[in-house]
């Protein structure tokens, strides 16, 4: 049985155990309510690799809650990469929040893409965070890697500090393990320095890399990035 198989089996089952509360990556929101959020970049990266081709890019989402355990969630988003046309995708999403106690918490989602112009990029993706105290653990099964139409699984650790008031650092370290004949697994890392102007406005400024970049034709490098996002 695959790793995919594996976190496929746990999200389904993770639906009638525990006690459950919906979130967004693991911020809890509140029963029977829409949130959306959107983000402005200049430049979109994803485990270390550039999604936008190093141009600037949009996200939006928008998330329905239906009571305190599951969120139908849409994302959308441009792409571009080399020596392709300029891309959308559109991403549905289903999450369930895991409220384990105050300290520790966590969620399960299953997204769905499906890209505009067709490059063989569509996919199915599983993702599993876990949040105690200010440590992350991400755990994700990748149906259709780069659009290789090879699975892949993600692993990360990350750990947020405060820095100041309304100013913290988020740190990220994951390994992608790859079952492309083309390409080799790689690490990836970010470090994200993010300041809230308000509770629903913020700004961030990122540095990413990969362990590997010379096989992924400069998609891969160091990059910085800037980022403005809000959420309603």
């Amino acid at each position: 049985m695959t790793i995919g198989r594996v976190t496929l089996i746990i999200f389904f089952a993770g639906i009638g155990t525990g006690s459950l509360v919906l979130a967004k990556e693991s911020d809890i929101a509140s029963s029977y309510e829409m949130t959306g959020a959107m983000d402005l970049a200049s430049n979109i990266v994803e485990k270390g690799l550039t999604q936008t081709h190093m141009d600037p890019g949009l996200v939006a989402r928008f998330g329905l809650n239906l009571g305190p355990q599951v969120e139908f969630g849409l994302l959308g988003t441009n792409r571009k990469y080399e020596n392709s046309e300029a891309n959308f995708l559109l991403q549905p999403q289903l999450g369930i929040g895991l409220d384990f106690s105050a300290r520790a918490k966590g969620a399960l989602s299953a997204h769905q893409n499906f890209y505009f112009s067709p490059d063989g990029r569509d996919g199915t993706d599983v993702k599993l965070l876990l949040e105690i105290l200010s440590y992350r653990i991400f755990l994700e099964s990748i149906g259709n890697w780069e659009g290789t139409g090879t699975p892949a699984t993600y692993l990360a650790f990350g750990k947020t500090f405060e820095l100041a008031q309304d100013l913290v650092s988020i740190n990220r370290v994951g390994y992608v393990s790859l079952t492309s004949e083309d390409f080799s697994s790689y690490f990836e890392a970010s470090s994200e320095a993010r300041y809230s102007f308000t509770d629903r406005f913020y700004s961030a400024l990122e540095l990413t890399g990969t362990s590997a970049p010379a096989q992924f034709g400069g998609a891969g490098e160091f990059f910085i990035s800037l980022r403005l996002g809000t959420s309603f």
